[in-house]
């Protein structure tokens, strides 16, 4: 007899092919097994690709089959490591943040294994609900990007979606694009950290940043006028500055934002600055109306200096 079986496994669909023969007294024998992985849960679909679904597909074997992906296992490795990330937003400990959970469709991620002229996340803003377009498309060479920067994309996109469904499409839309991209770098940083400090328990001293990415997630380089305008101007550190204790316009670096704030939380800035924030002004009087203990007017001042004057549209 044959028969197809479903289950879950390590957070995974996995889908299997059995064929077996039955003795006399009713006891089956597993002749094989065809191992095949789904990538999907309840509330996202990762993609290969914009439209096809992300399999992996396994050997037929009358035996159990253990699975070990890694940097040579081509795209696998990028729909494990969206998979991963996703099962922290949806499933794991999101820090007080609005999981991104859409009320009729699933999140279509589509994943694509290339260096993409137009960069490496994007988020449609879930336009298409029941249709084919992808909600969300993440775009990295498999073979040669460390985890945690396609593990930070897809938090990135997928606190887009968050903050949207949080606010409601029809203001999300009149939102300044330094909200929509700070907010989501905050959540990046944020989740990072958490991942990989407490889920993982890998970084035991100080913030997840790794030498080499110290400025990459927590955005404490931003200087206005030093990038070319537009998008790049985005990508703030104003929601991180909230949160962190480090005031990056120190030793020198006077171009950088005055941070001498600290102490607030991803939740808190959730449920209190973000529904009054929809550009810098709007902004900074919610920060102003939302003032933790310890935190004075001059130091939302001193904090909002260096963002006044510029470009933030794309």
């Amino acid at each position: 007899m044959t028969g197809r079986k479903t289950v879950l496994l390590c957070g995974v669909v996995a889908l299997l092919l059995c064929s077996a023969c039955t003795k006399e007294e009713g006891q089956g024998n597993l002749l094989s097994v065809n191992y095949s992985f789904k990538w999907e849960r309840a509330y996202w679909d990762i993609r290969n690709g914009v439209i096809g679904q992300a399999f992996y597909n396994g050997p037929k074997l009358g035996t159990a089959w253990d699975l070990s992906i890694n940097r040579t296992s081509g795209k696998s490795i990028l729909f494990a490591t969206v998979h991963r990330a996703a099962m922290k937003f949806y499933y794991g400990n999101c820090l007080g943040v609005h999981r991104p959970v859409l009320a009729d469709s699933k999140t279509k991620i589509a994943v694509k294994d290339e260096n993409a002229s137009w960069g490496t996340g994007c988020c449609w803003g879930t336009w298409s609900h029941q249709g084919v377009i992808p909600d969300i498309i993440i775009a990295y060479p498999a073979n040669s990007t460390p985890s945690d920067y396609i593990i930070g994309t897809t938090i990135h996109e997928l606190a887009h979606q968050s903050h949207l469904l949080f606010m409601n499409l029809g203001t999300y839309i009149q939102l300044g694009k330094e909200i929509h991209e700070s907010w989501a770098a905050a959540v990046e940083w944020a989740f990072l950290n958490d991942y990989y400090r407490t889920d993982l328990n890998a970084y035991t001293n100080g913030h997840y940043d790794r030498a080499d990415n110290l400025y990459f997630f927590s955005k404490q380089n931003w200087e206005p006028g030093t990038m070319n305008g537009g998008k790049s101007y985005c990508y703030t550190p104003l929601f991180i500055d909230l949160i962190d204790n480090c005031n990056q316009s120190l030793d020198g670096y006077y171009r950088r934002p005055d941070d001498k704030i600290s102490g607030y939380s991803l939740q808190y800035i959730q449920n209190n600055i973000l529904p009054s924030a929809y550009g810098l002004s709007s902004c900074y009087n919610s920060v102003k109306n939302h003032k933790i203990n310890g935190v004075t007017n001059q130091d939302i001042d001193d904090l909002f200096h260096h963002y006044w004057g510029y470009n933030y549209s794309r």
